[in-house]
């Protein structure tokens, strides 16, 4: 309890900036894994998904991302999948935007899965790839190389259209 109200905090802190091209409306916005701790912040506030994995990391990710206007869903390619697609397509039918990491739950890190493609296509809506960039952070020595945004701080944020009819992307 103490971990996620720190973590809430510390998300609180860290202030990205939707650029100016952010579309209204439902859609897909993907992620590298590495940058999942930059979209929770800048998700956090609004009225939106997140696709969490039932891992043990994943329930504390989901506990802090909970309480704001971001709703986690839980479930992966490995376990839960489907009843995730479901709340999602119905929440993206209802107007809710979804953020979910491109590489999956597992990695390796910067190889593009299938399920935002998807997803976006199923649902009908676009999808965008999300860059973020900061001058401080720190690196995790996990596969993702998770990138921390030092507290304070206020991320660039890049938005590019991909298309849904296929799962490649390039990193």
């Amino acid at each position: 309890m103490i971990a996620t109200f720190f973590g809430r905090c510390w998300l609180r802190s860290v202030r990205p900036a939707r650029p100016a091209d952010w579309p209204d409306g439902p859609a897909v916005f993907a992620i590298w894994h590495e940058d999942a701790l930059f979209a929770a912040a800048l998700f956090r506030p609004l009225r939106s998904m997140a696709l969490i994995s039932l891992s043990r990391d994943g329930q504390f990710f989901a506990d802090v991302l909970g309480g704001a206007g971001l709703v986690p869903v839980r479930g992966s390619s490995h376990q839960g999948g489907m009843a995730a697609a479901r709340a999602i397509l119905r929440g993206l039918a209802g107007g809710r935007p979804l953020v979910t990491a491109l590489d999956g739950p597992n990695g390796p890190a910067f190889q593009p899965k299938d399920g935002a493609a998807w997803l976006a296509r199923r649902a009908g809506v676009p999808l965008f790839l999300l860059r973020f960039s900061a001058k401080e952070l720190l690196r995790a020595k996990d596969w993702s190389r998770l990138r921390v945004p030092v507290p304070l701080s206020c991320p660039e944020v890049v938005l590019e259209p991909l298309p849904t009819d296929r799962a490649e992307v390039v990193g």
